[in-house]
């Protein structure tokens, strides 16, 4: 069975990144037929399963399937704002208690791309109220309050990736930049994110560079048993020998590509990190003319 889903830009959607800071990003256009936000292809079937089950008598198993009296997106997030335990201090309604509307689209509207970092303590006027630190009274959710320092030991790399030492020499750090949001699914229309990273950039000691022949704005091949990619050289005093810092999931030249297909129990893969060789391909004068290779790090 297919259902028609509405894409991002069709609907209106909430996220939280990594510092509690929840936004509302808004539809600027409506979606094509009878396509609909997902949320709403959700509750689409689970009222029509309770239905269902109670024209078949089966009470039991339609009340699962209750809650689900959402007309718009708005609707789906405060209902699962409010069982995420965000109730906060909302409207009071009429027979005096807490509605749970404390997040609404209107406040998060006004609050535009600033958001509000949950939790929420209050509403001033049309603000929101957030928390900027959390836990500054010192007290924690544990039993006594106090915070657990839980012991994570390294059980290593994965062999698969070990086993690719004895053969490459470069290891491949995989990660973002501040210059490029997240993996430059917006930058890739960017011309000013463009032009000053035309290709993924790979951060190497200069001295390895050297070795190597390869030069500021050159292009470099990494490859191993997993794959090939490319990417503009970037020497760099900060990097190490034999390390490099690799910048992933860009529109030209794909870290990933040389990338282990090991994942671990949670089937969430090792794509930060691999072992693999470098060689130089050639040069591209126009990114040497036009492009900066001063430290990228902030002294």
């Amino acid at each position: 069975m297919l259902l028609p889903a509405a894409h991002p830009g069709e609907m209106n959607l909430t996220s939280m990144n990594g510092e509690r800071r929840l936004r509302l990003s808004e539809k600027f256009m409506d979606p094509p037929g009878s396509a609909k936000p997902d949320c709403l292809i959700a509750a689409d079937i689970a009222n029509t399963l309770k239905a269902m089950y109670a024209r078949d008598g089966k009470a039991d198993i339609a009340k699962r399937f209750e809650g689900f009296e959402w007309k718009t997106e708005e609707d789906a997030f405060n209902d699962g704002f409010r069982r995420a335990g965000r109730p906060g201090v909302g409207p009071i309604d009429s027979q005096g208690g807490d509605t749970g509307y404390l997040a609404t689209y209107a406040l998060l509207r006004k609050a535009g791309n600033n958001g509000v970092q949950l939790p929420i303590k209050r509403v001033e006027g049309d603000k929101l109220i957030g928390t900027e630190m959390a836990y500054t009274d010192g007290k924690f959710d544990t039993k006594d309050g106090k915070a657990e320092f839980k012991p994570a030991p390294w059980n290593g790399l994965p062999k698969i990736v070990a086993d690719q030492k004895a053969k490459h020499r470069y290891w491949i750090n995989n990660g973002r930049a501040n210059e490029v949001w997240q993996t430059a699914y917006h930058d890739q229309y960017n011309s000013f994110v463009r032009d000053r990273y035309p290709s993924a950039f790979i951060e190497m000691n200069p001295e390895d560079a050297r070795t190597m022949g390869v030069n500021p704005g050159d292009v470099v091949e990494v490859f191993n048993d997993f794959g090939s990619t490319y990417a503009m050289a970037y020497p760099q005093k900060a990097i190490k020998p034999g390390q490099t810092f690799m910048l992933f999931g860009y529109i030209r030249g794909v870290a990933g590509d040389v990338t282990s297909p090991w994942v671990d129990r949670n089937v969430v893969p090792y794509y930060k990190g691999t072992w693999a060789s470098i060689k130089r391909v050639g040069s591209v004068d126009d990114w040497k003319q036009s492009i900066s290779y001063k430290e990228r790090r902030f002294a």
